[in-house]
């Protein structure tokens, strides 16, 4: 088994819910997985900080994204579009002087007579083409309703977080409404089943795709809490945004170990809120114990997560033209907030590490985010900082060393990293709790 099944095996393990941490970004990819437990699920979806919301934000990313509207927005709408159907229909108009149509002779007679039409005016019937069908309805309301959808997670997790498919998708079904033909055909606020039934049943085989997806679309609307959890179950169970980097798999795989450990070994329970890792300043997951409460941040700033002017480095580049940048985020950031003893801050920074120069790159990189941000430190002794890397990357071999205040741990060592979140968020120890040098 490689690096990358066992982390993903792990991942995927019907123990936690820690795939759906994955960043709804451009570095995952739709995958299947094995099924979650119901109970497990609910529990999850009950626990997101932003309540419905957030679980309508993930079954709306997983449903765009596992249930083929890439393929109907990038194969089959192009197609569709060469062969809308139309209908003749047959108008009374004014013309002149020029004529056009057929003249209705007895009728311009007598608007002249009455004086109601001009001498150089005529009534005339004409033919006009019209696209106002029943499946032309049908398409426009899906294309504007999965245009909608899209909008809705960009501004839940910002445009510049939006995986490229969805990007692609939304412009696909922008541009298509405003073709010519389709940007004459008015909007609907709901789709009849007439025009299902006409797209349904035409003869191309877009519209009927098309038919399809307005009935997925319609499935999400629904409001009851049946018709809700059926679909919960059905784009959740076992669909996941599968990183596809190495590098991204791993930090993911830290953050679900860390996790795991706060809540199992370190005995914190369960978190009592988790995060859409796309959103902005949301920790990944949020941990409640008596008189504390423990934040876990996955690639956020501590100068925006805790306030401005922390950070040294930003403090120099800022003072200087020409240099350019921004500041640097550690992997994971933990933020224990007591009622009695303060805050204290601590760091994990995940290192898919293949050789000893980039662990000893790593080292000196953690160095740099301890100097940088050592105002979130102040006054905090013992551990700040951990490197967690994969397994048989290096090997203890002494005395602790205990003045730098960084430790390194390895994959599958939970009990040394139990061991040292316990001291950097002074947790205390507990009977039979190794210490990190055991």
């Amino acid at each position: 088994m490689t690096k990358r099944d066992r982390w993903v095996n792990e991942l995927t393990s019907s123990r936690h819910v820690h795939r759906f941490l994955a960043r709804i970004g451009a570095s995952s990819a739709p995958r299947v997985a094995p099924a979650i437990p119901e109970n497990e699920l609910r529990e999850y979806l009950a626990s997101l900080k932003g309540g419905p919301d957030d679980a309508r934000i993930l079954l709306e990313v997983l449903e765009l994204l596992t249930q083929g509207y890439d393929v109907f927005a990038e194969r089959t709408l192009p197609k569709l579009l060469s062969v809308l159907a139309s209908r003749t229909e047959h108008l009374q108009e004014v013309v002149g002087p020029a004529l056009r149509g057929v003249v209705r002779w007895d009728l311009t007679k007598v608007g002249r007579a009455n004086r109601t039409l001009p001498s150089a005016k005529y009534i005339s019937n004409i033919q006009q083409r019209s696209y106002a069908t029943p499946e032309n309805q049908a398409l426009c309301w899906l294309l504007r309703d999965i245009e909608r959808a899209v909008v809705q997670i960009g501004r839940r997790l910002g445009t510049q977080r939006l995986h490229p498919k969805l990007g692609a998708i939304r412009e696909a079904c922008q541009g298509a409404l405003r073709n010519d033909a389709l940007s004459s055909v008015e909007a609907i606020r709901e789709v009849s089943p007439h025009m299902i039934h006409a797209a349904r049943h035409s003869r191309h085989a877009g519209y009927r795709a098309a038919a399809d997806l307005v009935r997925r679309r319609q499935r999400m609307h629904e409001k009851g809490k049946v018709s809700q959890w059926t679909l919960a179950l059905e784009l959740l169970r076992t669909n996941w945004l599968e990183p596809v980097d190495d590098d991204d798999l791993f930090e993911l795989f830290g953050l679900s170990t860390t996790l795991s450990v706060l809540a199992e070994d370190v005995g914190l329970g369960e978190p009592i809120h988790y995060g859409l890792l796309g959103s902005a300043l949301e920790p990944a997951a949020t941990f409640a114990i008596p008189d504390a409460v423990v934040k876990v941040y996955f690639n956020r700033t501590p100068q925006r997560l805790l306030g401005t002017g922390l950070s040294r480095y930003l403090g120099v580049i800022d003072t200087y033209a020409g240099i350019g940048g921004y500041d640097r985020r550690p992997d994971i950031l933990l933020r224990i907030e007591h009622a009695t003893k303060g805050a204290r801050t601590f760091i994990v920074e995940v290192k898919n590490a293949g050789t000893a120069a980039y662990m000893r790159e790593s080292v000196y990189k953690v160095f740099g985010y301890m100097w940088d941000y050592e105002a979130i430190f102040e006054g905090q002794a013992g551990r700040r900082a951990a490197i967690y890397v994969p397994e048989g990357m290096m090997t203890f071999s002494g005395v602790e060393e205990t003045a730098s205040g960084l430790v390194i741990v390895t994959e599958g060592d939970r009990a040394r990293l139990s061991a040292v979140l316990r001291e950097g968020l002074d947790l205390g120890t507990t009977a039979g709790a190794p210490s990190i040098s055991s």
